[in-house]
């Protein structure tokens, strides 16, 4: 058994009584028990493996956080909610407390390369498939695909999870040209739900286009900006009702990068014959682009809109007109952003970021 001790107190306001409810002071588990506890924000579940009852201090955050950082003899703490990331490999084994009645996994192709080698658009960002509740067997061996980003003449590869038939998120188009090169398309892939990565931005009067969002939980990923008047554009936000697409670009200037899923984020565009490079992308939003004669494109921002380590990234930035040899467009943003344009063979466009697949189950006990 648990024992818990919760505090009170009661504040006047007005001619009201205002409860405020402070964390526990402390738990007690009992010997063999596992207990989920929940304080400060962060849940554990903490194992009593000893013959005696496990006391567990929680009064502060820093009581919560050295107790399970600082384990003591006889004690197992695990996560409340089973948690696995990939991002590489080609297998995984399912783990022997696998609930088949409560679990998600949701993947993120991979993005889109701008165009490598002459004035382009940006790469498509990855698509996102999501599926619920599969019925799977404790330490069988189940096979998945990470997809690859674009670059060079390469698209964004797929992400699957068993099969391209289970669970499918697909990759972005390269751009091959100066056109928009579309996004990971919900219509292609499999899963309960799914989202297009944003298409990466075109190309116009001597300026590249910026890279596709990847799509998210929150949504679709948003456009890439055009290239237009010797500017490069702004890569797309990533998946979410407040992000955005990229700007257009609309004077020698670069443009900014499309907001993230938070709202913000988007990398800001230099000016002409800036020597600094263009802006990064932050949580998801797209990287900035580079003015005429400037430095490197934004990178697109990574985001943890699935996880605290995993999310759907932005696109990167366009570069501009004359830019210098050595010269990078911005990269997509982790996971599967699309890669700003190029301008020439030595001033180059960026890749496209890999994609994720994300698995989350309630433990069984």
């Amino acid at each position: 058994m648990t024992s818990v001790k919760i505090f009170f107190l009661f504040l006047a306001v007005g001619n009201f009584l205002s409860p405020l409810t402070f964390a526990a002071d402390s738990y007690v588990v009992a010997p063999g028990a596992t207990s989920k506890i929940t304080e400060h924000t962060i849940c554990k579940r903490v194992t009593n493996d000893g013959a005696v009852g496990r006391f567990v201090p929680t009064k502060t955050s820093t009581e919560w956080t050295s107790f399970f950082t600082n384990i003591p003899p006889n004690t197992t703490i695990t996560e409340c909610i089973g948690l696995v990331v990939l991002t590489a490999g080609s297998s995984w084994t399912v783990p022997d407390d696998w609930n088949d009645a409560d679990n998600s996994v949701e993947c993120i192709g991979g993005g889109g390369a701008g165009r490598a080698t002459a004035r382009g658009g940006g790469g498509g960002g990855g698509g996102y498939s999501r599926i619920e509740n599969i019925d799977l067997t404790p330490s069988a061996s189940v096979s998945y695909q990470i997809g690859n980003g674009g670059s060079g003449t390469t698209h964004g590869e797929d992400s699957w999870f068993i099969d391209d038939t289970t669970l499918l998120a697909k990759g972005g188009l390269t751009s091959t040209g100066t056109s928009a090169s579309a996004g990971g398309q919900a219509t292609a892939g499999i899963g309960t739900i799914k989202y297009s990565g944003g298409s990466g931005g075109g190309s116009s009067d001597d300026a590249s286009g910026g890279g596709g969002g990847a799509a998210g939980p929150g949504g679709n990923g948003r456009n890439g900006g055009g290239g237009s008047n010797d500017g490069g554009a702004g890569g797309g936000g990533n998946g979410g009702t407040l992000s955005t697409n990229g700007a257009n670009s609309s004077s020698t200037a670069g443009s900014a990068g499309g907001q993230g899923y938070l709202g913000s984020g988007g990398g800001a565009g230099t000016a002409e014959s800036s020597g600094s490079n263009a802006g990064d992308g932050v949580d998801g939003g797209g990287g900035g682009g580079a003015g005429r004669r400037a430095r490197n494109g934004g990178n697109g921002g990574a985001s943890s809109d699935i996880t605290t380590t995993a999310g759907s990234g932005g696109g990167g930035g366009g570069l501009g007109r004359e830019a210098s040899s050595g010269t990078v467009a911005g990269h997509g943003g982790l996971y599967g952003g699309g890669g700003g344009g190029g301008m020439t063979a030595s001033a180059t466009a960026g890749q496209g970021a890999q994609g994720v697949c994300v698995i989350k189950w309630e433990p069984l006990e």
